[in-house]
């Protein structure tokens, strides 16, 4: 899968997929990988709470970052029960679910002891909402938690969330 980075809107991955790529691309965004302010990395908008389902496509994008992906941590609470691992790529991705990780937020492990702190966006969430609070997310400058993020999205939108000023950075 070629993955590129989408000029408008900057920490937006997306792939051109290719026979044996994801069967769609999750919808995720990351702050630049220099050091930045705030508790995650980004945000990820799952289709569903289905792990063994929504894992593997994430997987094959968080991997440019984090390299070959071992682990994933999330919120037993929040998901459909799942495996204690999954198979993806032909390699074992170990799922550990915690009663207290918090709620919003998914950590994935590198094999180079890299990881990732993503912001999940509810999946129910209808798609201005999520586009709002994956932008603020993304933004490098945002030192907002996962909860916060969360109401900002909300903010967002009753704002006027405007994509032509956020994509430059800008939050209002």
């Amino acid at each position: 899968m070629t993955l590129q980075q989408d000029r408008n809107f900057p920490g937006r991955l997306h792939g051109a997929h290719t026979r044996g790529g994801p069967a769609q691309s999750p919808r995720l965004r990351l702050k630049p990988e220099a050091p930045g302010a705030g508790t995650v990395d980004g945000a990820w908008w799952p289709r569903s709470r289905d792990l063994t389902v929504e894992i593997p496509d994430l997987v094959a994008l968080v991997e440019i970052r984090v390299g070959v992906v071992v682990r994933v941590v999330y919120d037993i609470k929040a998901w459909l029960p799942a495996p204690r691992r999954i198979m993806v790529a032909g390699r074992s991705v170990h799922l550990d679910g915690y009663e207290y990780q918090p709620i919003n937020t998914l950590y994935v492990s590198g094999v180079k002891r890299t990881r990732l702190t993503l912001l999940v966006v509810p999946p129910e969430a209808d798609a201005r909402y999520a586009d709002s609070t994956m932008h603020r997310a993304a933004n490098p400058n945002s030192a907002l938690t996962a909860d916060e993020l969360l109401m900002s999205g909300i903010r967002g939108i009753r704002d006027g969330f405007d994509r032509t000023s956020s994509a430059k950075g800008r939050e209002r």
